[in-house]
């Protein structure tokens, strides 16, 4: 009897040993946020999906825990204006600590590389995106006055130096991280509703490499596909310019008359 029982007592142990390498566990301590409900839903590329909620307990903790096979994100959520963006992967414990009152804007993440690496995007952006306004807002302050034209080409140097060097570090990001799903993120992070990233070979390579390790996720799929038909419209560029030009510069041709 125990010999025939031997088999399936091994396979549940399997089966549980897999299940257990797939849950994570996302716990934390938020201060002024006693009592309330903290959310968490998966991001799709169109859509968000509620995984699990729980209370905050008194000291402002709280541990929820979910079943992944591969890096996937979250957003981690007080309220609709208040949350944060993590990547999780299978067997992670995530640490997070934040005060209620800036949530959103000034947290701690340990545990979870691929979290570490979305609130690096996500605070240089952030950075970048404030020092614009406040170069946007001393143009609007100083119109109309004497000095506007002599100060304002050495705004319009800086504003371009800043968004110089923010393309520089989200491309160095993904072309030093292609196997990295915060590459993604990215890929797809825009300024002046402008990709950050706008070099088609550092897009290509993460897109390849990204797709042969995770070729199930559905991010990875839609950044794959992206790829290609940027890959294919660039082709198709290319060859309607090669085609004009051959035909501005060929040579006239005239035929005899009959």
């Amino acid at each position: 009897r125990y010999e025939t029982l031997f088999p399936y007592t091994t396979l549940f142990r399997s089966l549980g040993g897999c299940k257990k390498d797939k849950e994570f566990t996302i716990r934390g301590k938020i201060t002024h946020a006693e009592d309330q409900t903290i959310v968490l839903e998966e991001l799709h590329t169109s859509s968000l999906k509620k995984i699990t909620e729980t209370k905050i307990n008194k000291k402002g903790e709280f541990e929820i825990s979910a079943m992944t096979g591969i890096p996937t994100f979250y957003l981690l959520k007080l309220n609709d204006q208040s949350f944060i963006t993590l990547l999780v992967d299978s067997a992670e414990t995530v640490t997070v600590e934040a005060d209620a009152a800036n949530f959103d804007r000034e947290y701690n993440v340990e545990g979870s590389p691929g979290s570490a690496h979305v609130k690096l995007l996500d605070s240089k952006l952030k950075e970048t995106r404030h020092k614009l306004d406040s170069i946007r807002s001393l143009d609007n302050l100083y119109k109309g006055n004497p000095e506007y034209d002599s100060v304002r080409p050495r705004w319009a140097e800086e504003y371009d130096n800043i968004v110089k060097e923010q393309i520089e570090f989200s491309t160095q990001f993904v072309r030093d991280n292609p196997f990295s799903m915060a590459s993604v993120l990215a890929l797809y992070q825009k300024l002046d509703n402008n990709f950050i990233v706008r070099d088609l070979q550092v897009m290509k390579t993460a897109a390849s490499a990204l797709n042969s390790i995770y070729p199930k996720s559905e991010q990875v799929q839609a950044l794959y596909n992206n790829a290609l038909q940027i890959v294919r419209d660039k082709q198709s560029a290319d060859m309607k310019k090669f085609i004009q030009e051959q035909g501005e510069n060929s040579p006239e041709i005239t035929l005899p008359n009959p």
